[in-house]
């Protein structure tokens, strides 16, 4: 219970009892037994007036005390409105940061990726350029012992030549 509330409460309750007559003094006590003194009419009716002009700020107070309740009332769910607001804009944000996070290790892996295809390039590019060039071609063919062996040597550099073209299209992309 807000403290709003809980003021609310109490000042009713105060009202109530001074409405009831909580303050007033009891017949019992105000009637004298013999020989005993008298209190004057005065006092008891200056106490009397004194409540009644308590009760009537007390009631002058209830309206605006009302007002402050709807108020109060009109805060507060505009309050749990701007909250869950902020409730769903973090589960947003805490989806998007997850989005983020797998994006990231993406990326990561995309460079690791790239990086690899960099170095098997390295190694093709260098084993074609020791192997290749016209003479160097010409001569492991014709050094071949066999025809079985000049074919393979063919297919070995045009196996070799295919690999460069994939590694060169998976890099392009």
């Amino acid at each position: 219970m807000t403290l709003s509330r809980k003021v609310a409460l109490v000042a009713a309750g105060v009202i109530t009892l001074l409405a009831t007559g909580f303050g007033a003094i009891p017949n019992s006590q105000a009637n004298t037994k013999a020989g005993a003194s008298q209190a004057p009419s005065s006092a008891i009716a200056a106490l009397q007036q004194r409540r009644a002009q308590l009760i009537a700020e007390l009631a002058a107070m209830q309206p605006s005390l009302n007002a402050a309740g709807g108020a109060l009332g009109s805060a507060e769910a505009s309050f749990n409105a701007q909250q869950q607001r902020v409730l769903n804009e973090r589960k947003q944000l805490a989806k998007l940061n997850a989005t983020l996070l797998s994006l990231s290790g993406q990326l990561k892996s995309n460079d690791a990726t790239v990086a690899q295809n960099k170095a098997q390039l390295a190694a093709i590019t260098r084993a074609t350029y020791e192997t290749s060039g016209s003479n160097k071609m010409l001569a492991a063919i014709l050094s071949a012992q066999s025809f079985h062996q000049a074919i393979d040597e063919l297919k070995a550099a045009s196996q070799l030549s295919h690999q460069v073209r994939q590694l060169v299209e998976r890099l392009a992309t």
